[in-house]
């Protein structure tokens, strides 16, 4: 977890690694759920735990060890986890799609703007109504 400059940021390596100062490895105990933790710490309210120093906020393991985790059966910090993974999946899916919604409004305003392909051409029915197209 990064408790310098961007606090809170979480990343689930799952190998054994090394990492710089701004970062603190937490590791978590037994019947506690990696994702589950994850999860967790990345939607707590660090501000109040921060100590302002030149370069910006920062964390320290003193403070990081003051953070009181809820802790369910092991069988619902899986369910949570499961359940927010799933949410993140689409999420992720809806982002592409958006992206690839406006890659495709781009082509297309730049075919019908440049006279290389007319409205009557296309076939928006599926779109349904928007307003009134001139052909």
């Amino acid at each position: 977890m990064s408790f310098k400059l961007t606090i809170g940021r979480i990343a689930t390596l799952g190998i054994d690694a090394c990492h710089n100062e701004a970062i603190i490895s937490i590791t978590p105990k037994d019947g506690i759920n990696p994702r589950y933790l994850g999860y967790f710490l990345s939607q707590v309210d660090y501000t109040t735990l921060q100590d302002r120093q030149i370069k910006g906020n920062t964390l320290n393991r003193q403070k990081i060890n003051q953070i009181e985790i809820l802790v369910p059966p092991f069988d619902q910090q899986s369910s949570i986890a499961n359940a927010l993974d799933l949410v993140r999946r689409a999420i992720t899916n809806q982002d592409r799609k958006r992206t690839v919604l406006d890659d495709l409004f781009k082509a297309l305003l730049y075919k019908l703007m440049t006279g290389k392909l007319r409205v009557s051409d296309l076939d928006l029915s599926a779109i349904g109504e928007g307003g009134d197209f001139v052909t």
